[in-house]
């Protein structure tokens, strides 16, 4: 999946220039207090440059109270929420009373990728709360092999995948540790760390044709594989063209909060230069 150095800058981006966010002119950005929240937050508040804007963290699965009230008396027009759906659902339901943290002052939210789930709207008060503002998460649905990942998740699960971060690059990503392991298996007896991570430096093939990530190829694309063949392999979440820093870039998705459910508003969004 993008790097949060990816997401951070896409977040920037869409604060200072889009103006369904709000045009804020003072920003918090409340993160949970560990290396995911700590990494995004830094990454945002470098960006955020020239916009009066403050972090404050909150710890992991713990008591929030102290950082909505800081978060109150700070008084910002836009909060960014860095964290998981549990801890964002107490987070909204603690700042519903707060003055400077209502609608109806002018105060809005914007979500990170871990915040789409839908034990956040399972909250009524939490769900309110949220309701008409904006996240990011990994674009959902960019690539072909997604429509078939989709119907077999829904009869799995009854339930959609695009609902979820993550969804379709956690698939792609265990197909990914699959070819990898047959790699390493056939070419070396064994499977070892050092061997898929070099089967993994040959599935980005991009003068190939592409082959979709599906059940229905992945027995091709092992056997190519194990004969030492590269291949190009398109998944579930886009394109997986991994370059020299082993990260596939792709676009994130800005999605809405919309009548108790997550609406993707566009899936091309993409860092600046």
């Amino acid at each position: 999946s993008p790097s949060d150095s990816i997401q951070g800058a896409v977040i920037a981006n869409l604060v200072r220039t889009d103006a369904r966010i709000g045009n804020p002119k003072r920003v918090a950005i409340l993160y949970v207090n560990d290396a995911y929240g700590q990494g995004l937050y830094n990454i945002l508040s470098e960006r955020l440059t020239g916009l009066p804007n403050r972090g404050i963290g909150y710890p992991r699965r713990g008591d929030v109270r102290s950082a909505v009230q800081q978060l109150n008396d700070y008084d910002p027009d836009l909060t960014v929420v860095v964290g998981f759906s549990d801890d964002v659902t107490n987070i909204l339901v603690d700042a519903a009373p707060q003055t400077n943290l209502r609608r109806e002052s002018g105060h809005r939210w914007f979500f990170s990728d871990s915040v789409k789930d839908l034990g956040l709207l399972s909250n009524s008060t939490a769900a309110a709360q949220a309701e008409g503002f904006y996240g990011t998460a990994p674009a959902q649905g960019t690539g072909q092999a997604f429509k078939s990942f989709q119907d077999a998740f829904l009869g799995r699960f009854q339930k959609d995948p695009s609902a979820y971060a993550y969804t379709s690059n956690a698939y792609d990503a265990m197909y990914l540790v699959g070819l990898s392991a047959a790699y390493a298996q056939r070419t070396s007896g064994e499977v070892t760390g050092p061997k898929m991570a070099e089967g993994l430096t040959r599935v980005s093939a991009t003068n190939l044709a592409p082959l979709q990530l599906t059940s229905s190829n992945f027995t091709q694309l092992a056997a190519n594989l194990a004969a030492g063949q590269s291949v190009n392999v398109d998944g579930a979440s886009g394109k997986l063209d991994f370059n020299d820093a082993g990260e596939a870039p792709a676009p994130m998705e800005l999605w809405q909060v919309k009548n108790g459910t997550f609406l993707t508003v566009s899936s091309n969004n993409e860092p600046p230069p």
